[in-house]
């Protein structure tokens, strides 16, 4: 690894550390500059990293700083809803990312599809538990979840065309963005954004995410 993705990856941890810190001590000035900041780090580490840049995984990257600019104003429907669309649209573009290459898919036992239950049934609990708190954003959120799930799945069917870190990586960061989402939807819904540690779990479990997926798609 050079030495200048090695200052970026340092920056960016540095970043993601501090954003922590703000968040659990409710500075939000910090946090305008904190938040915004940590993926064009994450980023730039990842296009110096590659050959050949996924544009898909760049489009993912593109989206969820956006939803970082965003996230920061999410306390008015309005922008809550703006920050979904960006952030469904990053899930979006990590999942068909994650399903490359498509002609592999064969590969996969059709047992596998079993799987998705698991997935569904966890969507359902979740659901069952928030939807009498989420009011107009119902609809929204419960097609957002959905995705969250969507890519979850789409990590674990790379079980049977990668081995070692190339599964591992992606799968543990599509369950820290499940973790992330589901913290975060019991904070913003559930608690009304009251919860103590609810957006500092949230954070820090999408912050890894975010991590473990680049990584994921970096040559090592």
């Amino acid at each position: 690894m050079s030495v200048v993705r090695i200052v970026l990856l340092v920056i960016f941890g540095s970043l993601s550390v501090l954003n922590l810190v703000a968040v659990g001590l409710k500075l939000r000035k910090v946090q305008y500059v904190s938040t915004p900041m940590r993926v064009p780090f994450l980023a730039a580490f990842y296009i110096l990293g590659s050959t050949g840049p996924s544009w898909l995984v760049i489009a993912a990257l593109v989206f969820a700083f956006i939803g970082d600019i965003i996230w920061l104003w999410q306390k008015k429907e309005t922008f809550m809803m703006l920050m979904s669309g960006a952030y469904l649209l990053c899930l979006v573009f990590y999942t068909v990312a994650l399903l490359q290459p498509i002609s592999q898919l064969s590969g996969v036992p059709a047992w596998h599809d079993a799987v998705a239950l698991v997935y569904a049934a966890y969507f359902m609990l979740v659901y069952s538990l928030l939807k009498s708190n989420m009011g107009e954003m119902k609809a929204p959120m419960s097609v957002f979840f959905a995705v969250v799930m969507i890519m979850g799945f789409a990590a674990l069917t790379r079980l049977w065309r990668y081995q070692g870190l190339a599964f591992w990586l992606p799968f543990v960061g599509s369950l820290s963005y499940i973790a992330a989402e589901t913290v975060l939807g019991f904070h913003l819904f559930k608690h009304r954004g009251e919860s103590k540690y609810g957006d500092f779990f949230g954070d820090l479990f999408y912050v890894s995410a975010q991590l473990l997926l680049v990584l994921a798609f970096t040559p090592a």
